[in-house]
């Protein structure tokens, strides 16, 4: 399992997912990836279940330090993506290497991008959820 430092976090980036499901009988907010589409694809393109954790990343740039051999994608907001200054595709998985630097510049249109590792973030649940709602000051 690879780890990363998030270098520059963009505004508000938060670990999301489905979010908590069947929870708001029990009084809890809904949470969740807000572009449920987008995230099911960056997942896709890794082979990962469709909702696992990923980084919403709202408008803003991006930037974080890889410390493992990993793939990422990403998927929403048209951006621009590079890896360690060099641009890369945005519609394919990307493969980066043990201390490359991703970064993604803030988006030409749209909003909210969804980044992706292989296998999912490792974050602790919350009532089965890893999705962070800042309501309740849960996850994240």
């Amino acid at each position: 399992m690879s780890s990363m430092t998030i270098l520059i976090p963009g505004p508000c980036t938060t670990v999301q997912d489905e979010g908590l499901i069947g929870k708001r009988s029990q009084g809890y907010p809904l949470c969740g990836v807000l572009d449920k589409p987008s995230t099911m694809k960056a997942n896709r393109l890794l082979d990962n279940r469709p909702f696992a954790p990923v980084l919403e990343i709202p408008y803003g740039r991006f930037s974080c330090r890889v410390h493992g051999e990993t793939w990422m994608a990403v998927c929403g907001a048209e951006v621009s993506i590079y890896v360690n200054g060099l641009p890369v595709d945005r519609t394919r998985k990307i493969h980066v290497q043990a201390e490359d630097y991703l970064t993604i510049e803030p988006p030409t249109q749209g909003y909210r991008v969804y980044l992706a590792v292989k296998g999912g973030f490792s974050v602790p649940l919350f009532l089965g959820s890893a999705s962070t709602c800042l309501k309740i000051h849960m996850g994240g």
